[in-house]
C-alpha cells in the first residue's frame, strides 16, 4: 500500500533521462522521467498546508498519435511547459 496523505512520497525511478526543472520564483520543481519506452512522466508535489504534499503527475504517451494525460497545476504553467518541451514539442500533441 502507498503512503497516506501527509507522508513522504517514494522517489520516482531514477534514470539517465531524468530531468528537473525548477521555477525559482514559485519554488516548484517538475521532474521528468521515462516510466516505459513510450511513456514519459512529469511529476511535482504541491503543498497542502497542515497536511503535507500532494503528488501531481502528467503523462506523455508516445505513439502514432501522442497524447498528454493531465496538464499539471496552473500555478506551475511556465515550469510545466518548459518540462513538457524537454520531452515533446507541444505542437505535436493533438490530444490533451
Amino acid at each position: 500500500m502507498g503512503p497516506t496523505l501527509g507522508e513522504a512520497m517514494p522517489d520516482a525511478p531514477s534514470s539517465a533521462d531524468e530531468h528537473q526543472i525548477t521555477n525559482a520564483k514559485e519554488h516548484f520543481m517538475i521532474t521528468t522521467y521515462k516510466a516505459a519506452p513510450d511513456i514519459d512522466v512529469l511529476t511535482t508535489n504541491f503543498p497542502i498546508p497542515g497536511l503535507g504534499q500532494l503528488a501531481i503527475n502528467s503523462f506523455v504517451l508516445h505513439g502514432d498519435v501522442p497524447v498528454l494525460v493531465d496538464t499539471g497545476p496552473v500555478v506551475e504553467r511556465e515550469s510545466f511547459m518548459t518540462a513538457l518541451k524537454s520531452i515533446i514539442d507541444p505542437a505535436d500533441l493533438p490530444w490533451i
